[in-house]
């Protein structure tokens, strides 16, 4: 499918953008590019032009993802995307446009094509008089409401006593539970640590909603936006990508979830592919994931501040499957119980004894079938079956290996580490978990 974008000035020109249409003759509706940029009109003079383009071209990518639905395809899922994006800085875009292709690609699953063309005028509109406070925060950590960027953003406040920190939140007006989460716990984080953070929380999407609930590319997305406020203040600082590792590496429990169908959100591939590219495009500033070495349950039990961390719970959500509560037996729950986030942190909670949650479904209830075929159970099944087969630290890293590349020095650690967030989740299943549930996994 090929896309074209138009950039085009108006009267009434939006949030400090201009009006940006995304061109297919198959698109079901027009597609208009949704950018509060006004949340960063104060890093707009002080960030490097080539982010500028980054986060042009990630809104784009973003919208282009949520717009077309992957059961048009073959395989009811890959999608061919040929897109022509204008860019500002397009020559040095042109330069690694084989490494952007393939980085989104491997990203989303899907084949992505890229022509950059000259965009003559800014498509962000300046404001003068609008400047970076000198005293504002030097480091900068994504921020998206789940429990991983709040511990992340806990243990660093307090490691790095006397310093202060940028938290970057990312949300959709088709999809706003995310903002909810990013200020009810800014606000708990805030009584802390006051004026030592705060919270860049900036809109990006489209004004009519997409065909597609995937949302693969997010990722790129939040980290071109991370990037633009990480630059801005410092040209050499570090960007926090706080993910644990077995989530980044998203392992494949069973043959048909690897490859393309396996989310790479924060797969270290992922992560060093962007890197590469943000070397190429002269951009200094370093994508760092201080827990992609533990486990969910490790980074729960590490947290630095429990108390606060156990204040902050309840307002975290790690659902991947959030607002589909048409099966869920709690309908009030904030997470399903049953997709994979959601047992990962129970699991992980329940090395800390705060496994007190209501979730949509409980997985360790007699109410599960576990015999059915239906979807609600699938991702139990998926890990009942991966416990079953009892594999070894080996069998692990071939799997791993099967989900993208790896560093070899560090494929081993990674193995244990999958091995080690198995060993929490058979012991939740052993104290709370039901007796089918039980001799499915193995345990007994």
């Amino acid at each position: 499918m090929e896309f074209k974008i138009q950039v085009t000035s108006s009267e009434n020109q939006r949030n400090g953008i201009k009006d940006v249409k995304i061109t297919n003759d198959k698109l079901s509706n027009e597609v208009e590019l949704d950018i509060n940029f006004t949340k960063l009109l104060k890093f707009n003079n002080t960030v490097s032009p080539v982010l500028k383009d980054f986060l042009f071209f990630s809104a784009i990518i973003y919208s282009i993802d949520k717009s077309i639905s992957r059961r048009k395809f073959k395989d009811n899922w890959t999608r061919d995307l040929n897109v022509e994006i204008p860019l500002i800085n397009f020559e040095i875009y042109n330069s690694v446009k084989m490494e952007i292709e393939n980085a989104v690609s491997f990203l989303t699953g899907d084949n992505w094509s890229f022509n950059f063309i000259e965009l003559e005028e800014d498509v962000f509109i300046e404001v003068k008089g609008i400047e970076l406070d000198s005293s504002y925060p030097k480091h900068t950590s994504l921020f998206s409401g789940g429990l991983d960027s709040l511990i992340g953003v806990i243990n660093w406040l307090e490691e790095n006593q006397g310093e202060s920190l940028a938290l970057v939140g990312h949300y959709d007006r088709h999809i706003t539970q995310p903002k909810t989460d990013q200020d009810l716990l800014f606000d708990l984080i805030k009584q802390e640590y006051g004026n030592r953070i705060d919270l860049v929380q900036v809109r990006v999407g489209q004004f009519h909603g997409g065909e597609e609930t995937s949302l693969r590319s997010r990722s790129l997305l939040f980290i071109a936006l991370g990037l633009f406020v990480s630059n801005s203040v410092s040209k050499t600082g570090s960007l926090m990508i706080p993910e644990n590792g077995v989530i980044a590496l998203n392992v494949p429990l069973t043959p048909s979830r690897r490859g393309s169908c396996s989310t790479r959100t924060a797969h270290p591939f992922f992560l060093l592919s962007i890197q590469d590219i943000l070397i190429k495009l002269n951009v200094e500033n370093k994508l760092e994931n201080p827990l992609r070495f533990n486990t969910k349950g490790e980074a729960v039990a590490n947290c630095v501040n429990q108390r606060l961390l156990n204040e902050c719970i309840q307002y975290s959500v790690s659902c991947g499957k959030r607002g589909h509560t048409a099966t869920w037996q709690n309908r009030t729950a904030k997470g399903c119980g049953r997709c994979v986030p959601c047992i990962y942190r129970r699991a992980a909670l329940h090395t800390i004894n705060a496994d007190n949650e209501l979730y949509g479904v409980d997985i360790c209830s007699d109410r599960i079938d576990i015999d059915s075929h239906g979807e609600s159970e699938q991702d139990l099944r998926a890990f009942l079956s991966f416990l079953r087969k009892k594999y070894t630290a080996d069998d692990i890293s071939k799997i791993l290996l099967s989900n993208g590349k790896i560093a070899f020095d560090e494929l081993f650690v990674y193995s244990k580490m999958v091995h080690r967030a198995m060993e929490e989740l058979k012991i939740l299943l052993k104290d709370k978990g039901n007796q089918k549930i039980n001799e499915k996994s193995g345990i007994f």
